[in-house]
């Protein structure tokens, strides 16, 4: 098994070697700086709420830029992303972190569930976060798999009598449809197989495209691995692709009208001095356009988030006035988006 890692990560690596994205350049200058906007494409910015699914949020906008044809304006539901990468990751239904690409390509093999099913489950849910709502399918499958255990009936036990007694999608489903997803479900796929249930009548299916580029990070082990190779290829393992390779990457799918997620390091947006930059962590955003700032005299990134509109999180000096609380985008130096970015994800476009 260990070796057949071994060749796959070496693979992987020759394929990364002799593509494009080696290849150094420095961040664009106000002639290469074409002004790009694909925001219109995606709707309104998300809020993850208070969960960590940045990555889900993301992919969702993958999902939804990819597929926007077929999704017909709609944005595809974040959530089921996440339950839908949680199962097939073999992680528990409510973990938080995840991989962007994967996320992507897990989605597809049951259909988009679209985001508007799930902020109306929400608000009909007797738990206003989804957080709380994922525990609580958690909690509900637990306790009748424990009392199937002690071979009591299906009946209105607590968990279940606080949808039942409630406006919960789950309402939809008779206590028979609902015990037969209980039956056929474990803890971890309980969440997912239930909201495919739900939105079945709303499933929009699409035709698989692996044409996605891959995350580096989705190897186990890369880091440790690799650095002597890199060493000795001369190649800058900063970290292993290198940072300015991965902004040039952006730059260049922008070109191409691309919508582009990526993942990095928080504290690109905390003033330096304060507590939350020092606790700063892994994160996941889109990169939906730029434009030449000429009073800076840089190219400025529109950075798509999923906090949501607020603009409060936003204390680093530099970035000051660069977000718009009517929207929730924010404006970003590309070279403060070098400081930290770790990977990149984009579907590839047909003509590639």
């Amino acid at each position: 098994m260990e070796f057949k890692r071994t060749i796959f990560i070496l693979a992987y690596v020759l394929t990364l070697l002799s593509s494009d994205i080696l290849n150094a350049d420095q961040t664009l200058d106000k002639d290469h700086c074409t002004p790009v906007d694909v925001s219109s494409q995606l709707g309104a910015v998300r809020d993850q709420g208070n969960i960590g699914w940045c990555y889900a949020n993301v992919a969702a906008d993958l999902l939804t830029f990819r597929y926007q044809d077929r999704l017909s304006g709609q944005q595809a539901s974040a959530g089921y992303v996440a339950i839908t990468f949680n199962q097939y990751a073999n992680t528990k239904p409510n973990e938080d972190a995840g991989l962007i690409s994967p996320a992507a390509i897990f989605s597809q093999l049951n259909g988009i569930c679209p985001q508007s099913f799930q902020d109306t489950a929400l608000k009909d849910s007797p738990f206003k976060t989804i957080r709380d709502q994922i525990n609580a399918l958690v909690s509900l499958k637990e306790t009748f798999d424990q009392r199937k255990k002690e071979r009591l009936e299906f009946s209105r036990f607590q968990e279940l009598e606080m949808y039942r007694s409630s406006k919960s999608y789950i309402n939809l489903l008779s206590d028979d449809d609902l015990r037969d997803v209980l039956e056929h479900s474990s803890v971890r796929t309980f969440p997912r197989k239930l909201v495919e249930r739900l939105c079945k009548p709303y499933m929009i299916k699409v035709k698989f495209d692996l044409q996605i580029r891959p995350q580096l990070g989705f190897i186990e082990g890369v880091k440790d691995f690799l650095p002597s190779l890199l060493k000795n290829r001369k190649i800058t393992p900063a970290p292993i692709l290198g940072r300015a390779n991965l902004v040039n990457d952006i730059h260049e799918q922008l070109g191409k009208d691309n919508f582009v997620a990526f993942s990095y390091w928080t504290r690109i947006f905390y003033d330096p001095t304060s507590e939350r930059y020092k606790k700063s962590g892994m994160h996941a955003s889109g990169i939906v356009g730029r434009k030449w700032n000429n009073k800076e005299k840089v190219c400025e990134f529109k950075l798509r988030n999923s906090w949501g509109k607020s603009c409060t999180s936003y204390t680093n000096p530099e970035l000051k006035g660069k977000c718009d609380p009517q929207t929730g985008y924010i404006m970003v130096p590309d070279y403060i988006i070098q400081r930290t970015i770790t990977d990149v994800s984009y579907y590839k476009k047909k003509k590639e």
